[in-house]
């Protein structure tokens, strides 16, 4: 929590700094000019990006597999789009970043190891354990069964 109130508070006195920094070194006009140039190229760039994804999203699931990568990156497209279209250079120099597919990647890699911790746990150690007593009967075999209902075969 504490993150976001100094990201609150830092971001506009940074964007309010560049903004007279490089309207001072480049003319009024000028800046102004960069900050509607950067938000354009950024929505023409997200618009490209994000009709490849809906073809990725599309594609997968018409195999059948589930795209939650594709709606991750499509997410922080979003966040790109939003940072690019915020008026200021600071906001535009993180959605850029964004707008990079390795970039993207590895944010996403980090958020989902923030979201769900190691998942080595999972596989050998403790949670697995934990799961396997209902999926797993003594012998490591998976019980499988079939409930019938008397009432569906009269109908």
């Amino acid at each position: 929590m504490f993150f976001f109130i100094t990201l609150f508070l830092l971001v506009p006195f940074a964007e309010m700094w560049l903004l007279i920094s490089v309207g001072s070194y480049v003319g009024t006009l000028n800046t102004i000019a960069l900050v509607a140039a950067t938000a354009i190229i950024g929505g023409i760039i997200i618009r490209i990006q994000g009709t490849e994804i809906l073809w990725s999203v599309k594609s997968k699931l018409t195999q059948g597999q589930i795209p939650a990568g594709e709606i991750f990156t499509g997410l922080m497209l979003i966040v790109a789009g939003i940072l690019l279209c915020t008026p200021g250079f600071f906001t535009d120099f993180f959605g850029s970043l964004l707008l990079i597919p390795w970039i993207r990647w590895k944010c996403g890699e980090t958020i989902k190891k923030r979201i769900l911790g190691d998942l080595s746990d999972w596989r050998g150690g403790k949670m697995w354990e934990a799961r396997s007593m209902h999926e797993h009967d003594g012998s490591g075999n998976t019980c499988v069964g079939e409930i019938e209902i008397p009432e569906d075969k009269e109908h």
